[in-house]
């Protein structure tokens, strides 16, 4: 049976993602002159700072390179700021600035306004449904790349 893009639950869940983040990623360049990965960054300082630079690619699932790069961008906007680990001098902590606090303030109240919306196009069973298969999706991919799986259905 050959596989059918429209029906693909990969690309049923990409597709609208992609959208999604494009359309949030507009507006935090527009309005902050914050890109997807500097939005990423800030959003994470703010649920989680002080975090090290390796905290943030695990906790983004996000490329290191993408996150030094973000990171180095918003340090030079006066956003961000570094400081070595007290514990690790390997490691790098960043926190916000009182202007990349504030910043943040502002972007979130944008980005709770857009899943606002977005929340109000699906009911809240919808949203219940959703919320509970997502962890469970994420899980089975997991498992799924543990798994030794043939390369072809005829290995």
């Amino acid at each position: 049976m050959p596989l059918r893009l429209a029906d693909f639950l990969p690309y049923q869940i990409s597709y609208p993602a992609g959208t999604i983040a494009r359309v949030l990623g507009e507006l935090m360049e527009a309005r902050f002159g914050l890109n997807s990965a500097q939005w990423r960054v800030m959003g994470l300082l703010g649920s989680f700072a002080p975090l090290s630079t390796r905290d943030m690619v695990t906790m983004g699932s996000t490329e290191k390179s993408v996150i030094s790069r973000a990171t180095t961008d918003l340090v030079a906007r006066g956003l961000v700021v570094r400081s070595l680990d007290p514990a690790d001098k390997r490691l790098l902590i960043l926190e916000f600035s009182a202007d990349g606090r504030a910043l943040y303030e502002a972007a979130c109240a944008v980005a709770l306004q857009f899943e606002a919306a977005l929340l109000a196009a699906i009911t809240e069973a919808e949203r219940t449904s959703l919320l509970a298969a997502l962890p469970r999706l994420r899980a089975a991919a997991l498992a799924f790349a543990e798994n030794d799986v043939p390369a072809s259905a005829e290995d």
